[in-house]
């Protein structure tokens, strides 16, 4: 019976796994048909977590003389300075997703469809989830940006049902460069989702930070992560949310006010991919 081990190129990545030969042993070959720059492969000590490497002569991986193989995960090994260079040739936006882990806005976006809330009202009830450093609110606009002294304070907010005087709240994610990267865009043809049915089915994926729903609808809207990576795996897959089929996909870069109107949506937010025919 074949006998497999499970490989990484770095630690938390998906893994995937690696027959080995009759013999017990890894040819090195089989190794470089899928990581081209592989020279061994390593795995922790679950004694003292140090790092063991696999000993590799005549380019024959031989499994650790203790205990063979066993049920580790392997980590890939490859020299320092090409390590560099497939860093260095990765492209931009990749590199972008690997340094940016989750939100770092210390604001949140309130609206609200009525102009009976004061400053005073929100900071009233939003100074109970931490020191507020500056409220921009503009009562007449329905909108308000807060900002705490403390990061985590706008995650534990978002998205969250807050009613004030009876005035319902939107809280969101304000828009930023960074954002742009945690984004998947939706589309879908038939008004019958509401936001929070969005919300609630993409936290199955992963913490959701911001839903928007267009409004007039306009077939199209968004949902933002806490990490990149998740919304990267769902590009170009179709769901069904309340029945209703959506195309999940890349959204496209953000273009300036006047270039955004042509598309059919509000300046200041990404655009998005057109769904496939045929889908």
């Amino acid at each position: 019976m074949p006998v497999w081990i499970k490989i990484v190129e770095s630690e938390n990545d998906k893994e995937m796994e690696l027959q080995v030969e009759e013999d017990g042993t890894i040819l090195l070959e089989n190794l470089k048909n899928v990581f081209h720059t592989a020279t061994t492969l390593k795995y922790r000590n679950p004694e003292n977590n140090a790092w063991r490497v696999i000993k590799c002569v005549d380019d024959i991986l031989h499994p650790p003389e203790d205990d063979g193989w066993r049920d580790n995960t392997y980590l890939l090994v490859v020299p320092k300075g090409q390590e560099r260079k497939r860093k260095m040739s990765e492209p931009e936006e990749e590199r972008q997703q690997q340094r940016n882990y989750g939100p770092v806005n210390k604001a949140i976006y309130v609206l609200f469809d009525s102009e009976d809330l004061t400053e005073g009202d929100l900071r009233d009830y939003f100074g109970e989830f931490g020191t507020i450093t500056n409220i921009n609110c503009i009562i007449s606009k329905k909108f308000a940006f807060i900002t705490f002294e403390d990061e985590s304070v706008p995650f534990k907010l978002y998205g969250k049902p807050v009613s004030i005087n009876g005035v319902e709240l939107d809280i969101k994610e304000p828009e930023s460069d960074e954002k742009e990267y945690r984004k998947l865009a939706l589309i879908y043809k038939e008004d019958k989702i509401t936001t929070r049915q969005f919300r609630d089915f993409f936290e199955q994926y992963g913490e959701v930070t911001d839903v928007y729903v267009t409004k007039p609808f306009r077939k199209y809207g968004f949902v933002t992560f806490t990490k990149p990576s998740i919304a990267k795996t769902l590009y170009d897959q179709n769901v069904k949310i309340e029945g209703i089929k959506v195309f999940l996909t890349k959204p496209r870069p953000k273009m300036d006010k006047a270039t955004k109107r042509e598309y059919g949506g509000p300046g200041g937010r990404g655009g998005y991919h057109a769904m496939p025919t045929g889908r």
